[in-house]
């Protein structure tokens, strides 16, 4: 079953551009915001316009992005092929045009940043000339071009990559008939520089006819499928015929074409057409992949059935019935279990038309006119001329092209149901401006989920316009994730990103808009930096007044429109100026006397001062002074304002006296013209330390040798030693040490020792020990731990003795070291024995005269006499 359905579109579009001459429209006068821009869409989830590229050539041979009717297009990673289908040979008009196959290579994003048309603040160019220019938004590179010359198979219409970069094209037309003509050319890539196959004869009698082929695509095995007048055929990667299906051979193997047979087409034709399965002339194809098996989706156009078609107007009836509607099927297919025919199935693949799809296997677009006029039919039909399956998006793209026009539409890819939106022009354009179409042919999706379409307006000299037009779809929502934070004269809001997710092109900006409650007008807030577009996720408003009510919207912006804006309300608060100022010395507060910092007496301090601005207004001319150290100087990058909750710090130094110490940090400032004033106190304490330490041996201090004290030799001495603190800090862990003696533990006063001695408060221990004979000497040492600073303090002091011999009585007021009878100082002669026993009635005389020196310096002493 063929129709004409094809041709006459074809020829409706020729008779127009035959006879058109392009004039551009001027470019729009002021930029439009985005609620009412021709091609954008306001609210999440909606397609709108992306870009575009292409340019209408009518007058002579193309070059490369010249299009008069772009029908196909695949997209490939950052590759594009799009077939020119030109003029048909039975078409009026210039031949030259067209006819060509088109590759380029996207060198942006469609829809990115400095490739579109967006301007901030909402609003975009909408520039009604763009038509004329092949790249206006700088996204692609021109690769090759192939023109299909005169006489040779031309009319290319269904393009598509292969598994390893192949490009695949057809033609309609055959050129000059032959029984080889080929349909179908294979490019080794997209420079399009050699052809690796050519097949597909066009008559269609011969095995793996390609007979007014339409659409061309791809599986992941490399596998290339192409529709014909009636059905698909399948060809291996080498141009192996392997399977079909359609009019001559479908899914049960039987051939259509004795479905509806001339004897019996009265019964036939009711019972046949409009069947899901019943194929018409297949125009849209898409291959893909569910579950793990291949699926096939084909879109065929409506028709009737020729010759006879008056059997449409069963007993005399005006109005036609049965007529075929057009429709999408989804085939899933396996490579074995079909019945094998060298003709029309030779690998045995089978076909299934999935009955869960649509409605029992078929989604159908009624809309089919026939009358008969003049004993001649007018047919009218829909048709299926493209197909895009999604599986990203689990949607089916098609475009339907027929008595109702344009209709870019989409189908959930499993179902069929059409729950799911497409592209469509979106307000209202004019014919030259973003998103009008008439028509739409080929359709192609890439890796992000946009959409590619061939487009095409109607052909009347001002509307003349043929182009690839891309979609996307608006911002995620960002609805109820908006926050405020209010001071009196401004705002900071703050709210969620608006995700970039599949089918979405980037994000431009943020549009804040805000006013006080109750108005009508809205003021846009200032981008910062000098910008016209941020994407940042906070905006400071400022400007506003005191303790008053507002609303703000925040509503994201991409290329194709605006997404749902989020929405926060808020109060000015009062003005309320405050400024605090904090200080530390070597990093410790003391605001108190007891909180004093502890430094050793004269010991340099940094002390460290914050300012800082508690209220919710900002403050200016800031200044610092210190009781002690007087004005102090602020950092020299300071300009002298805080901003609510910012703050300054600053350092100086200065010397601490012994004793209590305190200075006051004052801060001013000016806040909304007024002075305001904040103190800090700090405290220290300079510490003076020492101690002194007085050791006596019976009551007795001797700290040197010519002091020495006598006492009988061997003979017990009561040593005391008393240790006062010079300091002005009490001396912890205060202990005692004698050289001699070792460490002294006895304290006889005061009572209840702990080991701490107050400022000018003394401790005195006591020990005992013996003098031995001769001179004598021990030094004590008193150690303790100064209160604040931590450190160590020592003192010590030495007592001299001289132990008197036995029989020679000491004499302890007369102080020195040579004292007579003993080894340490100056004794009685003796004579040095030099000879024998001759001498010893002398030594007898010598012990007897010294005895009796003995008693004699007793008695002087107690006559209170000292020898010397």
């Amino acid at each position: 079953m063929k129709t004409a359905l094809a041709r006459a579109i074809a020829a409706i579009g020729v008779i127009a551009i035959g006879f058109a001459t392009f004039t551009p429209a001027g470019a729009q006068a002021a930029p439009i915001d985005g609620v009412t821009a021709p091609g954008r869409a306001t609210g999440s989830g909606k397609w709108g316009y992306v870009g575009q590229f292409g340019s209408l050539n009518k007058t002579a041979q193309p070059s490369l992005g010249d299009f008069i009717f772009p029908y196909a297009i695949d997209v490939n990673e950052n590759e594009i092929v799009v077939t020119d289908s030109g003029l048909a040979s039975w078409e009026s008009g210039n031949k030259a045009l067209g006819h060509s196959v088109q590759t380029f290579a996207l060198t942006a994003d469609p829809g990115a940043a400095g490739h579109g048309n967006y301007l901030g603040g909402g609003q975009y160019d909408i520039i009604n000339t763009k038509s004329g220019v092949i790249d206006p938004h700088s996204i692609l590179s021109p690769t090759a071009i192939d023109y299909y010359a005169i006489g040779t198979p031309r009319g290319p219409r269904g393009a598509a990559f292969g598994a390893n970069g192949e490009v695949y094209a057809l033609s309609y037309e055959s050129g000059t008939p032959t029984a080889s003509s080929v349909q179908m050319r294979e490019y080794s890539s997209s420079t399009l520089a050699d052809i690796t196959n050519i097949w597909g004869p066009y008559d269609y009698r011969q095995t793996g006819a390609l007979p007014g082929p339409v659409a061309v695509d791809t599986d992941a095995v490399g596998n290339v499928y192409a529709t014909t007048n009636t059905g698909v055929v399948v060809y291996g990667s080498d141009g192996t015929f392997l399977s079909s299906v359609g009019f001559y051979f479908d899914q049960d193997g039987q051939n259509q074409g004795t479905r509806v047979n001339w004897p019996t087409r009265a019964v036939d034709v009711p019972r046949e057409y409009g069947k899901p399965d019943y194929l018409g002339e297949s125009l849209g194809l898409s291959v893909t992949e569910e579950n793990g098996q291949i699926v096939v989706y084909l879109g065929d156009a409506g028709g009737y059935y020729q010759p006879d078609y008056k059997i449409h107007f069963p007993g005399g009836s005006s109005t036609a019935q049965y007529l075929k509607p057009a429709s999408i099927k989804k085939y899933v297919l396996t490579t074995s279990g079909g019945i094998v025919d060298a003709r029309w199935n030779p690998a045995g693949w089978k076909w299934t038309l999935d009955t869960s799809f649509g409605d029992n296997g078929a989604i159908q677009f009624p809309g089919s006119t026939l009358i008969d006029l003049f004993g001649s039919p007018r047919f009218t039909a829909q048709g299926v001329f493209g197909l895009e399956a999604d599986p990203g998006s689990g949607t089916l793209y098609y475009s339907l092209n027929g008595v109702s026009g344009v209709k870019l539409g989409a189908v959930d890819l499993t179902t069929g149901q059409t729950a799911v939106s497409a592209p469509a022009p979106v307000n209202t354009p004019s014919a030259q401006q973003d998103s009008a179409m008439n028509f739409v042919r080929g359709i192609a999706v890439d890796d992000r989920g946009l959409v590619y379409a061939t487009t095409q307006q109607s052909t009347t000299p001002s509307t003349t316009r043929a182009i690839v037009q891309i979609w996307g779809k608006t911002p995620t929502s960002i609805e109820g994730t908006a926050e405020a934070v209010a001071e009196p004269r401004s705002a900071t809001l703050t709210w969620e990103e608006s995700t970039v997710g599949y089918q979405q092109p980037d994000l431009l900006d943020y549009v804040v808009k805000y006013r006080k409650v109750g108005d009508t007008v809205w003021s846009a807030a200032a981008v910062p930096g000098g910008t016209t577009t941020s994407t940042e996720l906070s905006r400071t408003i400022t400007g506003l007044t005191p303790e008053t009510d507002y609303e703000a919207t925040i509503t994201p912006f991409n290329e194709a429109g605006s997404g749902d804006p989020a929405s926060v309300t808020w109060t000015t608060p009062a003005v309320d100026p405050a400024i605090s100022v904090t200080k530390t010395g070597n990093g410790v507060s003391a605001g108190t006397a007891a909180d004093a910092l502890n430094v050793a007496s004269g010991a340099r301090v940094t002390f460290e001062y914050t300012i800082s601005n508690g209220g919710n207004v900002a403050v200016t001319d800031v200044v610092l002074n210190d009781s002690v150290l007087g004005s102090v100087d602020l950092p020299t990058d300071f300009d002298g304002t805080l901003e609510p909750g910012e703050s300054v710090t600053v350092s100086a130094d200065g010397n601490i006296p012994a004793g209590s110490y305190s200075n006051t940090a004052t801060a001013t400032a000016l806040a909304e013209g007024s002075d305001i004033t904040a103190t800090a106190v700090w405290h220290g304490f300079g510490v003076t330390s020492g101690l002194t330490l007085v050791k006596q041996g019976n009551g007795k201090t001797a700290r040197s040798a010519d002091k020495a004290v006598q006492v009988a030799a061997d003979s017990p001495v009561t040593f005391s030693y008393s240790v006062t603190n010079t300091g002005n800090t009490a001396v912890t862990g205060l202990s005692l040490t004698d050289d001699v003696l070792g460490t002294v533990t006895r304290v006889t006063a005061p009572e209840g020792f702990d080991g701490t001695l107050a400022p000018g408060a003394a401790v005195t221990f006591e020990a005992i020990g013996d003098v031995p004979l001769g001179a004598y000497q021990n030094t004590a040492v008193a150690s303790g731990t100064v209160t604040g600073t931590g450190t160590a303090v020592t003192v010590k002091d030495q007592w001299f003795g001289f132990g008197v011999a036995a029989g020679v009585a000491p004499d302890p007021d007369s102080p020195g070291l040579n004292k007579p009878g003993t080894d340490g100082g100056s004794k009685s002669p003796t004579l040095s024995a030099t000879g024998g026993d001759g001498l010893a009635p002398l030594g007898l005389a010598a012990v007897l005269l010294s005895a009796c020196g003995g008693v004699l310096l007793l008695l002087r002493r107690r006559a209170g006499t000292r020898i010397r």
